[in-house]
Parts: structure tokens; sequence; C-alpha cells
């Protein structure tokens, strides 16, 4: 019996590896093909992306008689290329996107970094876009600064600022004081005035005058004299004008009405003058028509330009003209020209409005440099005291004067006032490590004796002049 089963079994061997040498078709053992084999596509992979655009990729397979057989039953044949397919082409939800961190604002103590923080979107074409922060979410929204340094702090500093008020709360044309302030940026990233000390002394700025008040005054009402009576006998009117003015870099100026607050002053805006004054028969021709108005102006027939006046019909003079006066001198040293408008008779200012009815023609003004117009008022100056030993500074009197009276004024222009104060030995503090020669001129600074102006740039030698002196 065992003789009979061993062949059998051989056999079926054989016909099994044949059978799967040929490739039988799945689900049909012992099967064989029916059909050619050919490359297909059996389905599509997953969509790459949820949204913005993403691509599906083809699962090829072998396919014989409907049914996938093993690839090598293809490999003899070319595999066709199979194309990808889009999906899923719609916008993404947007999002917020960040830059690179930029360096820290500081070397030491406490500073700050920032960064660019923008929402952007995928569109459906796939392409990434910046749009608008209101379509990311306001609460996810990623810092865009940080804190950032070290605890060590940074060295003290010389800085200018301002001492007490100005001297005019607006106008443009105050004047404050500049005095040195010695500060320090703390370990928390404020800045704090520390004491002098801790400041080098060499670095100490002088105290300088700076402009101050830049901002323009609100608008004030202003009520100009009376003109001259209208008649010169038997009761005539007087009248004034009110205007709104603004101060604003340093020249008062008529402005809109609008620009003053508060109600427009009413009272005594027209008087009666020369009630009790007889007329004469000289008065008949002399007597002066009112003209404090533009519509009772006469018709105007010929202009003089060189003198800005304008004749009537009648002969007689316009009662008003334009003049320019010098304005204060500013800050930087420039004066300019204002143009006002004056009565010929008794040189009041009046309002501009009266030359503008008149058909005046109007100067232009001009500007000059403040030096060039001084002459009466001038700075006096006392000589500094001798330098003492000294890491200090010397001061000396500074003062104006009216030449005219020879007495004490203000008036003098503030960019030519003389320094009060002058560093006085400072090399003398300097550490040994710290004191040397910077320049190849130190040996004429020592020559002409300018080390108490000088000294900072030629300590070594400035230390030797004045041990050698002072020994």
């Amino acid at each position: 019996m065992m003789s009979l089963v061993r062949p059998l079994c051989t056999c079926c061997c054989l016909l099994l590896t044949f059978w799967l040498s040929t490739g039988g078709v799945q689900g049909q053992p012992g099967a064989g093909p029916s059909a050619t084999p050919e490359w297909k596509v059996l389905r599509y992979h997953e969509c790459s992306r949820s949204c913005g655009a993403g691509v599906q990729s083809p699962l090829v397979v072998c396919m014989s008689g409907g049914e996938v057989v093993s690839l090598s039953l293809c490999a003899s044949l070319s595999r066709p290329r199979f194309e990808s397919q889009p999906c899923n082409e719609v916008d993404c939800p947007a999002a917020w996107e960040t830059g690179q961190w930029s360096e820290c604002s500081v070397s030491c103590s406490l500073g700050t970094r920032t960064r660019n923080v923008y929402c952007s979107q995928i569109k459906s074409t796939g392409i990434s876009a910046i749009v608008d922060d209101a379509l990311c979410n306001p609460d996810a929204r990623p810092a865009s600064s940080a804190a950032c340094g070290t605890a060590e702090l940074c060295p003290a500093y010389w800085e200018l600022t301002l001492q007490g008020e100005c001297s005019e709360t607006c106008g443009g044309d105050g004047v404050g004081r500049m005095v040195p302030v010695c500060q320090q940026k703390q370990a928390d990233g404020r800045t704090q005035t520390v004491t002098p000390n801790q400041c080098l002394p060499e670095q100490r700025p002088l105290p300088e005058a700076t402009r101050c008040g830049l901002q323009a005054c609100p608008g004030e009402w202003s009520v100009s004299q009376y003109a001259p009576c209208s008649t010169t006998c038997h009761g005539g009117t007087q009248s004034r004008e009110v205007v709104c003015q603004r101060r604003d870099n340093g020249t008062t100026s008529q402005v809109s009405e609008r620009n003053c607050a508060g109600p427009r002053p009413t009272s005594r805006l027209t008087r009666s003058c020369n009630d009790g004054v007889p007329c004469t028969e000289a008065d008949a021709t002399t007597r002066a028509p009112a003209r404090t108005t533009a519509a009772a102006l006469p018709d105007i027939t010929r202009a003089s330009v060189s003198t800005g006046t304008r004749q009537d019909t009648s002969g007689n003079t316009e009662l008003y003209k334009y003049t320019l006066q010098w304005e204060k001198c500013t800050i930087h040293c420039e004066q300019t020209q204002s143009v006002r408008c004056m009565r010929r008779t008794d040189s009041v200012l009046v309002a501009m409005r009266f030359c503008r009815a008149s058909g005046n023609v109007a100067p232009v003004p001009k500007s000059r440099r403040c030096i060039d117009s001084q002459g009466k008022y001038v700075w006096r100056v006392d000589p500094f005291p001798d330098c003492a030993k000294t890491c200090t500074a010397v001061t000396r009197k500074v003062w104006c004067i009216d030449l005219t009276t020879d007495q004490p004024a203000n008036d003098c222009p503030l960019c030519l006032r003389p320094i009060r104060s002058k560093p006085c030995n400072h090399y003398s503090c300097l550490a040994a490590d710290q004191c040397r020669d910077t320049g190849d001129f130190c040996r004429l600074i020592t020559s002409l004796f300018l080390c108490d102006n000088l000294g900072i740039h030629c300590c070594l030698s400035c230390k030797e002049q004045l041990r050698t002196v002072g020994g």
C-alpha cells in the first residue's frame, strides 16, 4: 500500500508546481488563465491633501480575464504611464504663519526680539497667499515679540534732558535748558537715573539751550485799537475790529474765527466821537470821510507800489499801509520778518483786513542771520577761573546787556550765548590703563597750554605737563 501512495504524492506535487508556475487564477486553485494578461488601474490611493489641491496616485496591477494575476505574467509587457488625478480642490482654512526671530535689541540688560506674524491660506490652486488677519483666529495668534538679553547691566551713559519747564507752553518760540543726566538701563528694561559718578566724567556733555513748546497755541480773540473818528466835528463814530489770532512757529497770524473758542467779543466795538466839537469853515474842506469798512472805501484809480499807498479820486491818501517787523531771533540764530498792517495817522497796528481792503501791495518778508542784526544787545562774559587739580568743571558768569543803557537785558540771541562751563583737567581722572595720547598733535597742545580744553585727547602728555608745572 505504501508503494502506491508515494508515486501518487509525487504526481500531485508536480501538478501543483506547474500550476503555480503558470500563475493560476486567485480563488480558483488549479485553474489556468483564460485571457491575455495586461496592465490596468485597480483603484486610486487616498488624496495627498484634505484641501488646497491634492493628488491621487493609481494602484497598477496585472490582470487577466478580469482577475488580478501575478505581476510576473505582465513582466514581458510594456507598462503604460498612468497619470495621477487631482482631488480636494478647495481652499484650506486660514492659519497663522511666523518668520524668523530678529537679533536681540541689546547686548546687555533686558531687550526684545521681534518676528513677523501673518495670516496665510492655501488656495484651491495649491498656492499659499497672505490674507487679511480677520480670517485667522485672533485667540491663536502667535507672539510677535519676546524678551531677551542677560542679567548683566549696561554701562551708565550721559543724556541731555529738559530741566524744569519750557519758557512757553506753545507758539514755537519757547526756550528750555538741556542738562546732562546720568542714566542706566536696568535688568527689567527700564531706564533709571543714577548718580553722576557712575558715568565717565570725560564724556559729560555741556548744558545747552533747545527749542520747546513747538505746538501751535489755541486761537484767541484780539480786539484792535479804535480807528480815527469818521468826522472832525459835529459828532462821528469810531469802530474797532475783532479777529481770531493764533501763535505758531514764533509768529502771530490771523486765522479763521472757528479756531477761537468762547464767545466773540461784542462790547463797545463802536463808539461816538467829536460830539461837542463845532464845525468851522476849515473843517468843511479837511473833513475826512469815514472809511472803516471795505464797502465804504472810494474807487481806486492809481497805485503807488514803491510807497505801498493808493489815492482815491479826491486825492486823499488811504489810512492804512503795510509794514515789515523783525521777529525775535530763534534758537537756530534765524530771524524773519512778519507783514503787519499799520494805521498811518498814529502808527498803530491794526487788522490785516484794512490793508487788504485798501488794495495795497504787500511787501515780501525777508530773513537773516541774527549775528547780522546784532548791535543793540550783546553778551558779556567773565573769564574762566584757573583750573585746579580736580575732575570737575569750572564756570563763569554770562549775561546780556543793552548797549544803549548799559543795563542787563533779556533780548540777546540764545544761539550766540557763550558757554558757561568747561571741563577742567578731566584727563587727570582717567585710570592708568585708559590714559593715552590719541594723536600726533599732543606736543602742540602742551606747547600752547591747551590741556584744559583738549587734554582728554592727550592724556599722557598733559599729565606730564601738569606734574612738571604743578611740581
